[in-house]
């Protein structure tokens, strides 16, 4: 991509929420999540909402995180950000819309969003620039027009969906707010202890607040506990800051020209500056890994208003998508390129390819480095099925050879389908070896066809057996070119162990709960026209 106006690179992720961490339930604290598979777990309880195909068997390019989810994840504090990157748009609900159902009532739906652009850009090659180290009179025009050559890089999206309303921020002052909304007011609230009238005359009988000052500190005016303040810039080196606007009572009516202390009105809340409306900022809002993006809104589906079902009760649900427009298999292509160029110290994962054979020991016992190299020509160890990516830094300790040389005892899929673990050598193993994250590992780039929502549906009714039988005919035929189109050619490679040519969201789930096949599934990167694209023709269709 052009480097024309995009955000700073991108040096950290983080996942969407933390994990909660009961130690003492009755004050139950959270933790980073450090391992993957604590994620595919949660999300393998979810009710709906999985990559790549949904629970109404439609392309979903997101992932849903709601009730189910927030058994295990710490989603009560909000969903974050999960890269450094920009805000370039969002839209705050007033209120939630509604669908009218005559038989059950309305549910309620979000339509906030936001939206974060990132810049993911390659590091530079160890030692020399990459293509070797120019000297003279070439290094001198090599730097000729910019200090250096910009790195190859991407420019990618994060966006978060079916965000909480103001109605319900203005019901719970407590709930943290967006920091991108505008400009913070300040809470004149318990630090501000103003309150001898004979100080300030403005100070109301029993009032107590903060004094408000001019530019030479002289008292001019008061605001009560429970006003806010936005302030502007501030008065020379001292710890005062204009007050460019009061929201609620201050005195005298009318007062301008007044200066507030800053460190006695610490906290401090956002008011958006829009409401029920897509807000573009005039530029790109930075905004860091981790920081507070939203709280989970309402999503409410037919099942969940109709008072014969299970209950009428809220659905609180986010939807989290990553996607990019621009070539993402030339700048993978780039992107190994210069993972050959890096040094060892880059190489923080590691990976077993499909057909790397383990090995394993009669002792269960954690076995020393010559019993493992005994047997590492050996022909009885299980055979990987599913190539595995493996953190080092989450793997337990290593046994290591005299040279330093480590074996990690792992866990795979075996061709079979069923778990098995053993060891394997970081080199020297066949099929087996360290790599960075730049090498991409395990990603695949999958292109779909021109499959379209009516041929999803009629693909999953027929699987699901709810066809209409005067429909049969018809909808047999669209199902079966969505059967036979790549995206369900790759699930069923990946995904469908029992050979049986069926996708079910409850497949979905238990893939989920095996690491090696939820990895491969995560790992898939399909080229696909987003669901909320439109016309709306494509979902007229199957009506």
């Amino acid at each position: 991509m052009s480097d024309d106006n995009a955000p700073a690179p991108l040096k950290k992720f983080v996942y969407p929420f933390p994990k909660t961490e009961a130690r003492n339930p009755a004050q139950p604290g959270t933790v980073e999540v450090t391992n993957a598979q604590e994620y595919f777990q949660a999300l393998s309880q979810a009710e709906d909402g999985f990559y790549p195909i949904g629970y109404n068997g439609q392309w979903h390019g997101g992932i849903h995180f709601g009730a189910q989810t927030g058994a295990t994840l710490a989603q009560d504090g909000g969903v974050r950000c999960i890269a450094d990157g920009e805000v370039i748009a969002w839209k705050l609900d007033d209120d939630y819309p509604t669908v009218e159902y005559a038989s059950c009532g309305a549910a309620t739906y979000s339509t906030g969003f936001v939206l974060v652009r990132h810049w993911l850009r390659l590091p530079k090659a160890d030692g020399a620039q990459a293509g070797g180290a120019a000297t003279g009179e070439s290094a001198a025009a090599n730097r000729s027009g910019s200090e250096e050559q910009q790195e190859p890089s991407l420019l990618f999206h994060s966006l978060y969906m079916h965000l909480l309303n103001w109605k319900n921020y203005q019901q719970d002052a407590d709930k943290a707010r967006p920091a991108f909304w505008g400009e913070p007011l300040h809470i004149v609230g318990e630090k501000a202890t103003d309150a001898d009238r004979t100080r300030n005359p403005y100070i109301p009988e029993n009032g107590i607040g903060l004094n408000l000052r001019d530019a030479n500190r002289q008292v001019v005016g008061f605001a009560p506990r429970g006003t806010k303040l936005k302030l502007g810039a501030r008065l020379g080196t001292t710890g005062y800051y204009a007050v460019t606007e009061v929201v609620g009572t201050a005195y005298p009516e009318g007062l301008a020209g007044a200066y507030a202390y800053k460190a006695e009105i610490p906290d401090t809340e956002v008011e958006p500056a829009e409401v029920g409306s897509i807000v573009i900022p005039d530029a790109p809002i930075e905004i860091k890994a981790g920081d507070f993006v939203g709280h989970l809104g309402q999503y409410q589906r037919y099942i969940d208003m109709n008072p014969l079902g299970s209950s009428c009760n809220e659905r609180p649900l986010i939807q989290v998508d990553v996607f990019t427009t621009e070539d993402i298999k030339s700048f993978i292509e780039q992107s190994r390129q210069r993972a050959a160029q890096l040094t060892d110290r880059h190489k923080t994962l590691l990976l077993i390819e499909e057909g790397a054979r383990l090995v394993q020991t009669m002792d269960t016992a954690i076995p020393d480095a010559t019993q493992l190299n005994a047997q590492t020509n050996g022909t009885d160890g299980p055979v990987v099925g599913h190539a595995r990516v493996l953190p080092i830094s989450v793997l337990d300790e290593p046994v290591k050879e005299e040279d330093g040389t480590r074996w990690w005892k792992v866990e795979v899929g075996t061709v079979e389908g069923s778990s098995a673990s053993g060891w394997v050598r970081e080199k020297g193993h066949t099929k087996v070896g360290l790599c960075t994250p730049w090498h991409w590992p395990g990603f695949e780039i999958v292109d779909i066809d021109g499959s379209t929502p009516r041929a999803l549906y009629a693909h999953h009714v027929v699987q699901q057996g709810h066809i209409v039988p005067d429909e049969q005919s018809e909808l047999e035929t669209e199902s079966a070119g969505a059967e036979g189109g790549i995206l369900f050619r790759k699930l069923y490679d990946v995904l469908d162990l029992d050979g049986d040519k069926s996708l079910t969201p409850l497949e979905l789930r238990q893939a989920l709960r095996k690491p090696w096949l939820a990895q491969a599934l995560s790992h898939l990167i399909i080229k696909h026209e987003s669901e909320w694209s439109g016309p709306m023709d494509k979902w007229r269709a199957m009506d």
